[in-house]
């Protein structure tokens, strides 16, 4: 199988999709030929396993059109099953995600090469109709995405919540359930060794944080669980990885912080392995669409993060496997369900082994890479079943989240 995986970003871009591609496409020529697609502009970081095309300018949207000629160069008339896999989130391939050059050029591809099948990974979708400032946007999104869609052979999806969007646009679509990966290396630095390298006491209680001071983090809700364990006369320490550290350490008043700012990925692993517990109370709740969540558990560090209506499945259910989605609607709940349920998390037999094993037992990417193969062989050999027969994801599905 020969698949053409297109993207707006690619590593070294600090960009959660282009780590997204990168890891994707070396899972995936393990079993496949691929071929990245991608930004013209800057280097890249390239190897003999998978072979990157330049073909798109951020700067210039309209240069999408480009990626048919790149096309017509890669197709292969000897190859049985040719897929282009477009990487989708409008904002990567137009401002405030104008991209009507991308339904366009696609559909004249799919003109000009019938044979051709296209699969969508949407990343997002579309902003929401509200507040107000998103309803133009809203306009223009939705009806690229819907344009998109019905454009598409097969579409995947990084959450169960954007499944119902992709059956309104195009209700025959076959659409799965495809969860991300960590895009961060796997580092096996003993706990307590990572906390001596970092010069972080051995006694202390280290709460961490991953990414950005992005409001979906919802910092003051982590300030506040904090200072709520603090309580407890345990020291406790705030510990970052990623941008933003001044934002992080002025959102952590009267707290003792820890920033270690951005770090190389392959430096990342070591200090995630220091930490007790990650906080990720999203203001959106948990999906497996956040990677830091997965870079969390791949790392054998329970999480305690936010639940919401729409939140997957899969991990709402996780409570014996690393991860606590809870049912906060303001940060004092968050603060106090917090402290009273970290030390039983933290000291729980085996957890980090646990949260480990469920990582890699779900959101591995030779896993993710398995599944999104075998849809596309089942798609192209409609007698051939895929390892995963729920088009809409019963087994991922919506439940109403639990307090």
């Amino acid at each position: 199988m020969n698949i053409a995986l297109v993207s707006s970003a690619y590593p070294p871009d600090l960009d959660g999709i282009g780590d997204h591609t990168y890891w994707l496409a070396h899972s995936l020529a393990t079993r496949s030929n691929v071929e990245v697609f991608t930004r013209r502009v800057g280097q890249f970081e390239s190897d003999d396993k998978v072979k990157i095309t330049p073909f798109f300018n951020p700067a210039e949207p309209s240069s999408f059109e480009q990626l048919h000629d790149a096309i017509g160069s890669w197709l292969s008339p000897a190859a049985a099953a040719q897929w282009l896999l477009l990487q989708y989130n409008p904002f990567g391939f137009g401002k405030r995600g104008w991209c009507p050059w991308v339904p366009q050029t696609l559909r004249r591809i799919r003109s000009q090469h019938p044979h051709l099948r296209v699969a969508t990974m949407f990343h997002e979708t579309m902003v929401p109709a509200w507040p107000w400032k998103f309803a133009v946007m809203h306009l223009w999104q939705s009806r690229l995405f819907r344009q998109v869609c019905r454009l598409s052979d097969l579409a995947f999806v990084s959450t169960t919540r954007w499944q119902p969007q992709v059956s309104r646009a195009h209700p025959r679509l076959p659409c799965h359930h495809l969860p991300v990966g960590s895009n961060i290396p796997l580092d096996e630095t003993p706990h307590a060794v990572a906390r001596q390298k970092l010069d972080l006491p051995e006694k202390s209680l280290v709460l961490g944080i991953f990414g950005s001071a992005h409001i979906s983090r919802q910092l003051d809700w982590i300030a506040a669980a904090a200072q709520e364990v603090g309580k407890t006369g345990r020291q406790v320490i705030v510990a970052h990885v990623g941008p933003d550290a001044a934002k992080i350490v002025q959102a952590m008043p009267n707290l003792q912080v820890r920033s270690f700012g951005e770090l190389p990925a392959n430096q990342v692993g070591m200090h995630l392995r220091a930490m007790d517990v990650l906080l990720a109370p999203f203001s959106d709740g948990v999906s497996t669409r956040r990677g830091s969540v997965m870079a969390g558990l791949q790392h054998g560090v329970p999480v305690i993060t936010t639940a919401k209506p729409w939140s997957d499945r899969i991990l709402i259910n996780a409570d014996h496997e690393g991860l606590l989605a809870l049912a906060c609607e303001d940060g004092a709940s968050f603060a106090a369900m917090t402290a009273k349920l970290l030390p039983g998390l933290v000291s729980a037999k085996d957890i980090s082994r646990r949260a480990s094993q469920f990582y890699h037992g779900q959101f591995a990417w030779d896993t993710i890479a398995e599944k999104l193969t075998g849809h596309l062989t089942a798609c192209c050999h409609p007698n051939v079943k895929s390892n995963d027969e729920n088009a809409h994801s019963d087994a991922f599905g919506l439940v109403p989240w639990r307090r």
